[in-house]
């Protein structure tokens, strides 16, 4: 059940990552071909490999997991707002775009996770 579960997070964090990485290059390159299972594979091994080299490391210990989690969740939360921020600021029309308090509670948002991830690293090593 649990295996079932980790796969199923593995497959659709992979998926998300998958999107977003065509989305940009799509946007970047202006290509308008890309192989998304490649894609795909190569966001899900790369989660993979990064567990696998956890457990080469020796992170048995819950706590360090659990820190380790942490510091992932905290950054990834870190980059997913600027990527909001950023789209939200030049990618969408002026008339739809938020108003100043809501950018203003964003850019508060963004700067708390860059300093939970900072505390979380620098209080770990």
């Amino acid at each position: 059940m649990l295996a079932q579960t980790q796969l199923g997070v593995l497959d659709s964090t992979s998926r998300i990552m998958a999107e977003n990485a065509a989305l940009l290059k799509l946007q970047n390159k202006k290509e308008k071909k890309l192989n998304l299972s490649k894609i795909y594979y190569a966001f899900l091994w790369g989660q993979i490999i990064f567990g696998i080299i956890l457990l080469l490391l020796n992170f048995y210990e819950p706590k360090q997991l659990i820190t380790v989690g942490a510091i992932i969740n905290a950054l990834a939360m870190f980059v997913h707002i600027g990527f909001v921020n950023l789209g939200n600021w030049k990618l969408l029309p002026p008339s739809t775009r938020p108003g100043w308090p809501r950018r203003i509670i964003m850019l508060i948002i963004f700067l708390l996770f860059a300093g939970f991830g900072g505390i979380t690293i620098f209080s770990y090593l």
